[in-house]
């Protein structure tokens, strides 16, 4: 009914007592709970407008859940109108708890509402330290910076930057397992977050010598991972092993040394907690990087095998007297001989890079760097070989029917590449992914290194005048 006649409902509020806070499911729920949990925000404001004023004690009445009619809005930043009117007449729900020992505040961090969430931190933005401090704990102890790590889409990062321009003191908090914000952000492999805080230089000194009570270190995190954890980008195993040594070697830069090799209370080092926790993925990654280079290594030895075959049958045939090709002064024939000549090239140099990745010891340290650049070196050799093969053949067919129409060779040309364009659409999105989008990642750190230097050395010999 509160979805279909709003004039109903609150003509039906205006006949029961305690009004539109009548309870009137099993969970609980009053009018007011259920038409906010529906997002119905015009019925909750006309509701909470005829709400008579002996009643108004009553909106601290809690569902089943231990939830509020506040704790209902901030899981919607379409609610902020509601929460605004709900917050006028009952201003003491914004510090009670839920059976999480959530008040709305954290409620709207779990869910990664950045606005209802900044709406409810404004409210207690004027309090003193001491009086703001419970509104940001759960009752275990968690507080609302891990808890925006934990959100609904597993990192709310807006959030955790307001949390931390407003309150910086936040990343000092640990929860009931003595997990400081580093420890959760590298569990949950929230790296924008992580380098956030990294960057925070006073209190990344403490941060980075925090044990939890299990004995881990920020380092040994790097090795845990939450059971449910899926990687963003849907990619191969070997990538995805990749990303994870690249994570770990990134926890071990900021790492302080005497940790390196610390063990937890179960004895293990970071080391052997990381290698525990992806030896099944190492062994996926082996088995795809095997089924992967054996596939492409046929292909490739039968482009090498065809354009091997090509530079023997010279179209057009050769001249029976000298010996030369009879078309070698055509321009499509030095089209082919070169292409021709590139593609064997190209394709026996994809062949002996598979090879040297089949011949791998498949070491967890290769999964770093060297297969992974090796894979996307052989996929563009094979690309390439692709490419100058289908060139060749074009260019012979050319050769041989000598067509002045233009419109046979635009369709000769469209069905000679679309061999390349389905290759192109099947391995590109790996390609950009691991090798533009990183090479493009290593400029920019190389240039935020290089170039403070050169203004220095600029400054330095007065060509700049500061």
């Amino acid at each position: 009914m509160i979805k279909q006649d709003e004039q109903k409902v609150i003509e039906l509020c205006r006949k029961v007592p305690d009004h539109a806070l009548y309870v009137f499911t099993i969970h609980d729920d009053t009018v007011l709970h259920m038409a906010t949990y529906t997002k119905k925000s015009d019925l909750v404001i006309k509701l909470l407008d005829e709400l008579p004023d002996q009643s108004l004690d009553k909106m601290t009445r809690q569902n089943k859940a231990g939830n509020t009619i506040l704790h209902e809005t901030a899981t919607s930043n379409h609610a902020l109108p509601v929460a605004d009117k709900v917050l006028r007449k009952a201003p003491g729900l914004l510090g009670m708890r839920n059976n999480n020992g959530e008040t709305a505040l954290l409620r709207a961090a779990r869910y990664g509402k950045v606005d209802i969430f900044n709406f409810l931190a404004g409210k207690i933005s004027g309090y003193d330290h001491a009086t703001r401090l419970p509104f940001l704990h759960r009752n275990d102890k968690t507080n609302v910076l891990h808890i925006a790590i934990l959100s609904l889409h597993f990192g709310c990062i807006e959030i955790v930057k307001d949390i931390l321009s407003v309150y910086p003191q936040a990343v000092e908090h640990i929860d009931d397992e003595g997990r400081n914000i580093l420890h959760v952000a590298i569990k949950y492999r929230q790296l924008e977050i992580f380098e956030r805080v990294v960057q925070m230089e006073i209190p990344l000194r403490r941060l980075v010598r925090k044990i939890d009570y299990n004995g881990n270190t920020i380092f040994h995190m790097a090795g845990i991972k939450r059971k449910d954890y899926v990687a963003e980008k849907m990619e191969g195993p070997a990538l995805l092993l990749q990303d994870e040594l690249l994570w770990y070697e990134r926890v071990k830069s900021v790492t302080m040394p005497h940790f390196l090799n610390h063990r937890n209370n179960m004895g293990f080092i970071p080391e052997e907690l990381f290698a525990i926790a992806n030896n099944e993925l190492r062994a996926q990654s082996k088995q795809w990087l095997i089924h992967t280079t054996e596939g492409c290594s046929v292909v490739a030895v039968l482009i090498a095998t065809v354009a091997f075959a090509a530079a023997y049958t010279v179209p057009g045939g050769s001249n029976e007297n000298t010996g030369y090709p009879i078309l070698i002064n055509h321009p499509f024939f030095v089209a082919f001989t070169v292409s021709d000549v590139l593609s064997l090239t190209f394709s026996l140099a994809a062949v002996v890079t598979f090879l040297s990745m089949l011949t791998s010891p498949f070491r967890l340290e290769d999964f770093k760097h060297s297969l992974p650049n090796k894979m996307i070196m052989g996929f563009t050799f094979l690309f390439l070989s692709v490419c100058l093969m289908m060139v060749a053949f074009v260019a012979t067919i050319l050769l041989m029917i000598k067509s002045k129409e233009s419109w046979a060779k635009i369709v000769l040309y469209t069905c000679a590449f679309i061999p390349v364009g389905v290759f192109a659409l099947s391995y590109f999105p790996i390609y950009i992914t691991k090798s533009v989008t990183r090479g493009l990642n290593y400029l920019r750190d190389k240039a935020k290194v290089l170039v403070p230097q050169w203004l220095e050395l600029r400054v330095e010999f007065g060509v700049f005048n500061l």
